[in-house]
């Protein structure tokens, strides 16, 4: 029983040790991501619609990011995201009499600052887990189409502007002294949407 304890004990230092020196020797790393995220909003406020409806669906994301260790248990991380567009149909509102067809479909293309604080742990010798939150900030085009008018019913673009909270965790291998991947799952907390996205990435260490 004292023999395993010490054998976990070792162990826990050595990988400690190997990731504190990737740390020190490559303060600076960049990565590259690509994965998936589902989108959930409120119907664009129109008293055509009828209420209670969102926008739900999911879409495929790129992601780049930069970031610089303080020490080998903590960072700070610089990201940008585009996603693709994702599309919603709205119900109308059965009593009011149309004399034109309004647009009932939403288009929604969306991308994502975020800086994150970034809190990363060994387990065993390469792989480590990690937890992460920080400020996020959402560029938001929404487009109404769909709709018929005999004198031409153009769609109507909305742009919005959200920031909030965004946290989430994952888990790190290193493979060579200055690559690593790393799986991760993050979402959102902002007023009237929520981002969930489940990313893969792989990162280089300067």
């Amino acid at each position: 029983m004292k023999n395993s304890v010490l054998l976990l004990l070792f162990s826990g230092i050595l990988a400690k040790s190997s990731l504190t020196a990737v740390a020190y020797t490559f303060p600076l790393y960049v990565g590259v991501g690509y994965g998936n995220a589902n989108y959930t909003g409120d119907a664009i406020n129109d008293p055509v619609f009828l209420p209670g409806q969102q926008a739900d669906d999911s879409t495929q994301y790129y992601e780049a990011y930069v970031g610089w260790r303080f020490t080998d248990l903590l960072a700070a991380e610089l990201s940008l995201a585009q996603f693709g567009d994702i599309e919603e149909r709205y119900r109308l509102d059965p009593d009011i009499a149309f004399v034109v067809t309004p647009n009932d479909q939403e288009r929604v293309d969306f991308s994502r600052v975020t800086l994150m604080g970034v809190f990363e742990y060994p387990v065993i010798l390469d792989f480590s887990v990690f937890a992460m939150g920080g400020y996020a900030y959402y560029d938001v085009e929404r487009v109404l189409f769909g709709g018929f008018d005999p004198s031409g019913n153009a769609d109507q673009l909305i742009g919005e502007t959200e920031h909030g909270l965004e946290y989430g965790f994952g888990a790190k291998y290193y493979f060579f002294d200055r690559f690593s991947a790393r799986a991760q799952w993050q979402t959102s907390l902002i007023e009237d949407k929520e981002v969930d996205s489940v990313r893969l990435s792989v990162e280089f260490q300067f």
